[in-house]
């Protein structure tokens, strides 16, 4: 059964084969199907390429100035020659009857922050201590019952 219906495909192809009746290239064109021209295919790769572009240009202006339009990428740069501001890195600071003024110094320099509402009275501190800038004013202000803040 199976190799007559073969045979029959097989005469069925023999009678009606003409040269290119089965090439794919035709039968592409038959169902609508067209070869683009090749000027075509450059200016789609353009275009492309275009849009490529286009998108990394958006993607590095986003990354570099702030959604809400602001500079924030320039103005969060710091002058030159100083250290980069790291208020949130943990630290292990030890003070022995240091003075406030030392303290703060002290903090300033490692944190690379700004500290503001500093009193003048003389207030010593003897204290081992591991976190983060903002942990360690809220702990100075709560020990010494100051209003020291850190400025952005």
């Amino acid at each position: 059964m199976k190799t007559e219906r073969f045979n029959e495909s097989l005469d069925f192809v023999a009678r009606h084969y003409r040269r290119g009746a089965f090439d794919t290239a035709s039968g592409l064109r038959r169902l609508g199907f067209r070869r683009r021209p090749a000027m075509l295919r450059r200016v789609a790769v353009i275009a492309g390429a275009v849009a490529l572009t286009a998108s990394a240009l958006f993607v590095g202006y986003y990354n570099f100035y702030a959604p809400d339009g602001t500079d924030s990428a320039l103005q969060s740069a710091p002058p030159a020659g100083t250290p980069v501001a790291e208020p949130m890195k943990v630290v292990r600071l030890e003070f022995s009857n240091a003075s406030l003024s030392e303290v703060t110094d002290e903090i300033c320099r490692v944190y690379g922050v700004t500290l503001a509402n500093i009193p003048i009275e003389d207030y010593r501190l003897t204290l081992s201590y591991e976190g983060n800038a903002y942990d360690l004013v809220e702990t100075i202000n709560e020990l010494l019952g100051t209003d020291i803040v850190i400025c952005d």
